[in-house]
């Protein structure tokens, strides 16, 4: 019977400034970076800018909806067949934050059309609940579903084959910075 290994490395990094024009309409700038092992995905970079909009603000709730334009890099393992790729594309992206006296709900979906290669599109799903711990910092669990239209497929012995979608289970430490403004 062969034995099943499991490897798994997955990072993102992303950053959002927003600027707001109005109560509820507002300007944003974007990056993102991804890294996934399972996907075959050494790299993939995002720089954009589009407007949002905050189409509900209650005290204990908000849902903000946003679409970007933007350059995306993705740079492929090599020898994996797939080639690496320079697109223009877009977020569309909604986000929902309930805030209850015990935990904090926060549900997130992006759909990334790329227009020069209709193949080349993603789309996200981020669910996750944070508890309070102590002041700022708050324990959380989540999972992340990830899904890369144009990830290789590779089938060999050695290496399992790479499947467009990723599922992740998470738990970690949160800190929620205040803003003054």
């Amino acid at each position: 019977m062969p034995s099943i290994i499991t490897k798994s490395s997955i990072l993102h990094v992303g950053a959002e400034r927003d600027e707001y024009f109005s109560a509820r309409v507002y300007a944003l700038g974007q990056a993102a970076f991804d890294h996934n092992y399972a996907q075959d995905l050494q790299l993939q970079q995002i720089y954009g800018g589009g407007f949002g909009w905050t189409a509900i603000e209650k005290p204990n709730r908000e849902l903000d909806l946003k679409g970007t334009v933007q350059y995306e890099k993705q740079q492929f393992t090599p020898g994996t067949g797939n080639e690496n790729q320079n697109l223009i594309g877009s977020t569309f992206a909604g986000t929902y934050v309930l805030h209850l006296k015990l935990l904090t709900l926060t549900q997130a979906v992006s759909f990334i059309p790329a227009y020069n290669n209709f193949k080349a599109y993603s789309a996200n799903e981020i669910d996750s609940l944070a508890f309070p711990a102590y002041k700022n910092f708050s324990f959380s669990v989540g999972t992340v579903d990830t899904y890369l239209n144009d990830a290789p497929f590779i089938a060999t012995a050695s290496n399992p084959p790479t499947k467009p979608n990723s599922f992740q289970f998470t738990m970690g430490v949160t800190y929620n910075i205040k803003s003054k403004y």
